[in-house]
This record gives C-alpha cells, structure tokens and sequence, in this order.
C-alpha cells in the first residue's frame, strides 16, 4: 500500500501545469517540451524578437515586442491599447497554430474557431522581462480551444544579438 501511495506521489510530482515550467520550456495539451530559444535587439532597443524550436517536436515559436513591451505583464484576453507585440506558433504534429497579435487595443491574426478581433486566450498572463541580465518572457494561459498554452522562454543578455 505504502508502494502504490509513493508511486502516485511520484506521478503527481512529473506532472507539470504550466505553473512551474523550467527556463525554455512550452506546456500544451498536458505535456512539456524543450526548447532552444533565441533573441534579437536593434541598437537602441526599440524592440526584442524572439525565437523557440522545439527539441522533441517540431515547434516553433517566434515573436516581436516593442520595448514599451518590456518589464511589463499583460492580460491576455484584453487588448492593451498603449503596444503593439505579437506571438506566433506552430506545430503540426501537437495541431497548434496561431498567431496573436496585440496592436494598441486590437487583436489581430488568431486561430481556428476563434474569430478575427478576438483574443484566441480566454484567461492568462504573459510577463516580459528585459534587465541586465536576461530577456525572459512567460506566458500562461487557456485558449478558447480550452487548453492550456504556457512557455517560459529565457535567454542571457550576453547572447543576443544586437542589430
């Protein structure tokens, strides 16, 4: 009995939610992948894109954030009004593909069976941090698929490459 009850202790601690992803991971559909993630500034850091292959899977994540973006959190299902960034992905082997685009209180872009002008997230936040030491954006949210779409994408200040 005291097996079956560690066992499932055990279980319960590989289970990720989202909540507690490692640096350069993505959470959808109940499961976790690795990820190697990029970022690109231009000179006077007006704006950070990103870029995120997936290591088991096919998955890719990119996106651009103007830097009125950064050291911010947004709501996800609120357009905020004052920036414009968007975040795309695609994977064909998990069937996640969609573009969400922000830009100054309106979405754009979207997915399939969410509307155009509707945020394809139906709760969540997405916090974007650029400091001295790391550019590091952390997503978590449900889609209106109602499934839940979290990544944490980090990556040193030291390598990124400035345009």
């Amino acid at each position: 009995m005291m097996f079956v009850a560690a066992a499932a202790m055990m279980f319960a601690s590989c289970e990720k939610d989202g909540a507690d992803l490692e640096d350069n991971q993505l959470f959808y559909d109940g499961k976790v992948y690795n990820l190697v993630s990029s970022a690109t500034s231009d000179a006077d850091g007006s704006y950070v894109s990103f870029d995120a292959v997936g290591r088991e899977v096919l998955v890719q994540l990119s996106g651009v954030l103007e830097k009125e973006c950064l050291n911010r959190t947004f709501n996800l299902a609120v357009a905020a009004d004052d920036v414009h960034y968007n975040i795309d992905c695609w994977c064909e082997e998990l069937g996640l593909n969609f573009s969400f685009d922000n830009n100054r209180g309106t979405f754009h872009g979207g997915m399939d069976g969410v509307p155009e002008g509707e945020s394809i997230f139906s709760k969540g936040t997405c916090i974007i941090t650029y400091d001295n030491d790391e550019f590091s954006i952390t997503l978590d949210g449900t889609l209106k698929n109602n499934k839940k779409l979290a990544f944490e994408i980090d990556v040193p200040k030291s390598q990124i490459q400035i345009n």
